[in-house]
């Protein structure tokens, strides 16, 4: 079986992130910084993400559980090295889905760099680093052995070879990408011509 586990909001947690995915993606506000009190908010979160809800008793992260976990957000690496400690033996691959401007991360000091060196302290634990096919994307200090590449989706596990992960008699994500009956199309076809036509294009 394979399911998704989405970690508690914190509201204060998804700025930090999303301003780090914009400074990673090299258009964030060229003052952001990443700093260690942001640093311990994102730590305390992920931490308490994992004890209260994955780690217990029963939990995916607990003993019996996942075999397998996929870090699919450059918001929770610190999970990494916590699901090593309790189960070295899980399979933990990283998919970096955003764009990492890695001649940014290059640059001493620079945001980039003092955000990228936070994650990778965690991610370099991983198995795998999942990235978009495009090496610029792959910072320099990703060892090439752990690199898997993977073009944009909206719901990869249905892009990719399902069976390559989890074996052929496993279920898959209730994902986004799903059939959809006549009367559904026609439905959204004509929302989208809507805003289109209102947008003059």
């Amino acid at each position: 079986m394979c399911d998704r586990y989405i970690p508690k909001p914190n509201p204060k947690a998804f700025r930090i992130t999303k301003t780090n995915h914009n400074i990673l993606q090299g258009v964030a506000d060229p003052e952001a910084r990443f700093d260690e009190d942001k640093q311990n908010l994102l730590n305390e979160w992920i931490s308490t993400n994992a004890k209260r809800y994955w780690l217990s008793s029963g939990g995916p992260l607990a003993p019996g559980g996942a075999d397998v976990v996929i870090i699919d957000d450059p918001q929770m690496p610190a999970l990494i090295p916590i699901i090593k400690k309790v189960r070295p033996e899980v399979k933990i691959i990283y998919r970096s889905h955003i764009e990492v401007r890695s001649d940014l991360v290059d640059r001493p000091g620079s945001p980039q760099e003092q955000v990228w060196r936070w994650m990778w302290g965690f991610i370099q634990q991983a198995d795998v680093f999942i990235s978009h096919p495009v090496d610029k994307f792959v910072p320099h200090d990703v060892p090439l052995a752990m690199v898997g590449l993977m073009p944009a989706c909206t719901d990869w596990f249905v892009s990719l070879p399902f069976e390559l992960f989890f074996g052929a008699n496993k279920h898959r994500l209730d994902g986004l990408n799903k059939p959809l009956r006549e009367w559904d199309l026609r439905f959204y076809h004509h929302d989208l011509r809507n805003s289109c036509n209102e947008l003059g294009m």
